[in-house]
């Protein structure tokens, strides 16, 4: 008899041929597999990420045999496996809610940090924006390489304010491809190149 499979989230079937996990850790495969899953299907995470509320993935991929057979077609697939790249769903198609081997890529942690949704945290204020009390004005700001936050001036208008934001969002977007150009995938490489940041983002 066969292994017993076991299921993940609810949906995710664990048919992988090859032991899922070593002297009591999940092999790198394995957590690739059910991180995925427990975004696109996990709802206590999805109610502390609203971002993800209507996140899914390719029904093929319920199955780990059928997801790593896909995935590991991708570029960065080994840098995920050894060097903790990401998957993401984002980039190559902005505001695309489904995990699947046409919708995802491999990007450093990095490369994938840029980019993420923190509406949640920012209230009802654009991106980059805040309004000062004190200074009675819209405050822009970036979350630097550092993790720290950069101050980068009081405006009038909010829109001015996210027009400061969103100049040095592209040049720090910029600045962190310089160091992977040709290490990750042209197609995520040019995606990133001409991402376009919104107001409404």
């Amino acid at each position: 008899m066969g292994r017993k499979k076991s299921f993940v989230c609810g949906v995710g079937i664990n048919d992988f041929a090859f032991p899922t996990s070593l002297l009591g850790k999940h092999t790198t495969e394995y957590k690739l597999w059910a991180n995925m899953l427990y975004r696109s299907h996990d709802t206590s995470f999805k109610e502390k990420h609203p971002s993800y509320a209507n996140v899914t993935c390719d029904v093929r991929w319920h199955s780990m045999t059928a997801f790593i057979d896909e995935v590991s077609t991708l570029a960065g697939y080994e840098q995920a496996i050894n060097n903790g790249w990401c998957l993401d769903k984002d980039i190559l198609i902005k505001g695309n809610k489904l995990y699947s081997k046409d919708t995802c890529c491999f990007v450093p942690v990095q490369i994938n940090n840029l980019i993420l949704d923190n509406r949640a945290q920012r209230g009802d204020h654009p991106i980059g924006v805040s309004f000062s009390k004190h200074a009675r004005k819209f405050r822009s700001y970036l979350i630097g390489l550092n993790g720290k936050q950069k101050h980068l001036g009081y405006f009038e208008e909010e829109s001015i304010a996210f027009e400061a934001y969103r100049l040095a969002k592209k040049a720090q977007i910029e600045e962190v491809l310089i160091g992977f150009k040709g290490k990750i995938d042209d197609k995520v490489y040019q995606a990133l190149i001409e991402w376009e940041i919104g107001i409404n983002d």
